[in-house]
């Protein structure tokens, strides 16, 4: 079978492999294709990382908001003259009773970037998680006739790829007990 000279150079070329411009379109598209699919990812796993850190935040905000409400609610009384109010870093002293109804003090405080709460002189355990800071924690103490109530004012911070993220939370607890 015979082939004509136009066939054998075009097979001879297709033998020969890419030449150097197919090369370099082929390295310039790949190199695209590569750092934008790098970029995307970088730009996702600081989305995720931010997102899991303001979860952080917000969920250790509630547990500690919680406690607190939950304290406050069963206390008789707050100890005004025992606590920190009105200011950065605040402290909380509660009149309450323990579970077997003998009168106690219930201290909540700040140590190390973190809320911390005593029953009774023992030794204060954490609210808040280490990788969440407290940069604010402040009671103000409102009290009438017959009510007693306190609004909590917190702040929390977390670092993030350098970045701070911070959150303010506000909430005001009547004491049912007083």
């Amino acid at each position: 079978m015979r082939t004509s000279p136009h066939n054998a150079s075009a097979t001879a070329r297709r033998n020969n492999g890419f030449s150097l411009v197919e090369l370099i379109v082929y390295t310039a598209i790949l190199s695209i294709v590569v750092s934008t699919l790098t970029m995307t990812a970088v730009s996702l796993l600081g989305s995720f990382a931010y997102a899991r850190a303001s979860g952080d935040i917000a969920e250790t905000a509630g547990v500690a908001l919680e406690r607190m409400t939950r304290e406050l609610r069963f206390a008789h009384a707050v100890n005004a003259g025992a606590s920190t109010l009105g200011t950065h870093p605040g402290v909380l002293v509660l009149q309450t009773s323990d579970p077997s109804g003998t009168p106690t003090t219930l201290t909540v405080s700040m140590a190390g970037g973190r809320i911390m709460l005593s029953t009774g002189g023992s030794t204060p355990s954490p609210l808040t998680r280490n990788a969440v800071t407290v940069s604010e924690l402040v009671f103000t103490h409102m009290s009438g006739t017959e009510t007693q109530a306190v609004r909590i004012d917190l702040t929390l911070e977390r670092v993030v790829r350098g970045a701070l993220i911070s959150k303010s939370f506000r909430t005001f607890v009547v004491l049912d007990g007083s």
